[in-house]
């Protein structure tokens, strides 16, 4: 029987360390090219964990490049972590946190859609519970003004431009990036499944930092100069070398520290699949949630609306409802360890 409790122990402490990892990138991201932050700690982080598998898992690095599975895997966390860690600029903790967690969602539509798979009443309505969770965090407040102004009023106050808390006309469209790093996290699982990593989960960490470090690079060449107001102001004109170059040694001690809790988070999350059973972990997963919100009012003093907690219990109901579902149907197997996102 595998050491359940343990398992469940190491998931909380893999969600934590997202978290609290998620925290510091937001409060990086204020000050400093997002692009810039992101690949520097995956550079960090592919160097943390190169060592480890030199170390202690004796194997040389290198071998990655060989396996078809792992660098997929790489690859898929690449496309996750682009946009999830974009989204963070604008977006609330638990808002980001509760969009990707969508994706035990949208694999069930996936693989009712493109696997054939069969999917009963009470899955296809923990996705309809899900869909209806993300259009209220998506437009909780413009749909309570529409329909009942003076209950709107009293909730939000009157309409104030100037509040960066209200997403509104085309920067609702920054909705869409956690949820389509949802849509890669789906995708990426159910390419796994076909063709799974043949080395130790700690290649897919390796290597995930090395595609999310090339895609970050790219970005950065890309990004800024189609939306130069958002971007520039950080960047200045500068290059990539030269934006790392000025950082201070706080920005500096806040990457290490990132660094080393996403390849903690890492460790934790691949140990929990290797030592308990996934239908029992799996919801204790979504206390990433909660603890997001908590993280938004201590460190940002950002007090979620009532649509965004709200959308994020239902979308975490769902969640579990499918998980429990699969487990029931004996479709949960130990699948190739896997981080939330990157």
């Amino acid at each position: 029987m595998p050491s359940n409790l343990k398992a469940v122990l190491c998931v909380v402490l893999a969600v934590l360390c997202f978290n609290l990892n998620d925290s510091l990138m937001k409060s990086l991201f204020a000050q400093e090219p997002v692009y810039v932050i992101v690949g520097l700690r995956a550079t960090m982080v592919m160097a943390l964990l190169s060592i480890t598998i030199i170390v202690f898992v004796r194997q040389n690095p290198l071998n990655g490049f060989r396996d078809r599975g792992t660098m997929l895997f790489g690859f898929g966390e690449a496309m996750i972590a682009m946009p999830y860690l974009t989204a963070l600029m604008f977006l609330s903790l638990g808002v980001s946190a509760a969009l990707i967690f969508t994706a035990p969602i949208i694999t069930t539509a996936l693989g009712a859609t493109f696997l054939r798979e069969r999917v009963g009443v009470y899955r296809w309505g923990a996705v309809v519970l899900g869909f209806f969770g993300v259009v209220l965090i998506a437009l909780g407040e413009p749909i309570t003004r529409h329909l009942a102004p003076d209950l709107a009023l009293s909730i939000y106050g009157a309409v104030d431009p100037d509040n960066g808390r209200v997403l509104s006309g085309n920067m609702r469209f920054i909705l869409l990036a956690p949820l389509c790093a949802a849509l890669a996290l789906s995708t990426r699982d159910l390419l796994s499944r076909a063709v799974p990593s043949k080395l130790p989960t700690v290649f897919n960490a390796a290597y995930s930092g090395l595609f999310v470090c090339a895609a970050s690079i790219l970005c950065f060449l890309t990004i800024p100069p189609l939306f130069p107001q958002t971007f520039e102001p950080f960047i200045q004109g500068r290059g990539f070398i030269s934006v790392a170059a000025d950082f201070d040694p706080l920005t500096w001690l806040k990457l290490l520290v990132s660094s080393s809790l996403i390849a903690t988070a890492y460790y934790f999350s691949a140990l929990s699949l290797r030592i308990g059973e996934l239908s029992v972990i799996s919801p204790f997963r979504y206390v990433g949630l909660p603890g997001a919100m908590m993280l938004d009012v201590v460190l940002f003093q950002s007090v979620p609306q009532w649509n965004e907690y709200t959308g994020g219990i239902l979308i975490a109901l769902a969640g579990i409802i499918i998980v429990i579902r699969e487990s029931r149907a004996g479709k949960l197997r130990q699948p190739n360890p896997a981080s939330r996102r990157g």
